[in-house]
């Protein structure tokens, strides 16, 4: 038995938690760099619920 294929879910759940931090600080950098300017110069595109 291949040895990777026993760890596989292990593997992808590290892999995802991975791709999934990395996400979270990409999106955040674009609200930061991006969506928040655009808010600032054109509140009414602002969604209600964001402060």
């Amino acid at each position: 038995m291949n040895l990777l294929l026993l760890f596989s879910p292990v593997v992808m759940r590290m892999n995802l938690r991975y791709i999934e931090k990395r996400l979270v600080l990409i999106m955040g950098e674009m609200l930061i760099k991006i969506m928040n300017p655009l808010y600032e110069k054109h509140p009414e595109i602002k969604p209600k619920g964001l402060k």
